[in-house]
């Protein structure tokens, strides 16, 4: 005896469906790959600008939202002198969310025009504009560290209202600094 093998006749209608529904999916993606990114959304920042922070990451010309990649806007922001971390999130409707956290900036030396950073750090930037006090006078090295110790730790509320910073040593007291509000 002779086994029958049947053989299976070629369903034309699911190959079809299989074929329509591949077709939408493509068009689809190929669609929302060309579709803008419609807001961007910046937090956390107090001393860099909005703008500044939305042409270091290379979004300002609102690329195609799922192109851009988080990651490499991460890095980008990372590498301005005032960042010190940056998270860089996608979110529905094509906005992208990017939170900043800055370095605290203390005081501005006058005659050399640094602001210095709570990280003892140095820099001369030309973007900030906020109400940073300004140390108007020399004070030596040792003392400039010890004053930025301590510095680093006052609120920021109470930080911008001082407006001046003057070193003003007496014969009691070398470590004596003058605030003016």
């Amino acid at each position: 005896m002779k086994k029958r093998v049947k053989r299976r006749r070629f369903n034309f209608k699911k190959f079809l469906k299989f074929l329509l529904f591949l077709c939408i999916i493509i068009t689809s993606y190929i669609l929302l790959s060309k579709v803008p990114i419609k807001h961007i959304i910046v937090k956390g920042n107090n001393i860099l600008s909005d703008e500044t922070i939305i042409e270091a990451s290379k979004l300002d010309d609102y690329p195609p939202f799922i192109k851009s990649l988080s990651s490499s806007s991460e890095k980008k922001i990372k590498k301005l002198p005032l960042v010190k971390e940056a998270k860089v999130k996608k979110k529905w409707g094509f906005i992208i969310e990017i939170n900043i956290t800055e370095y605290k900036v203390l005081f501005q030396v006058r005659s050399t025009n640094e602001y210095i950073l709570d990280t003892k750090e140095k820099l001369v930037i030309d973007e900030i504009n906020k109400g940073i006090p300004i140390l108007i006078n020399y004070v030596p090295d040792e003392k400039l560290d010890k004053m930025i110790e301590k510095f680093s730790l006052l609120d920021d509320g109470v930080l911008q209202k001082i407006s001046e910073i003057e070193y003003s040593p007496t014969n009691f007291d070398s470590e004596r600094y003058l605030f003016y509000m």
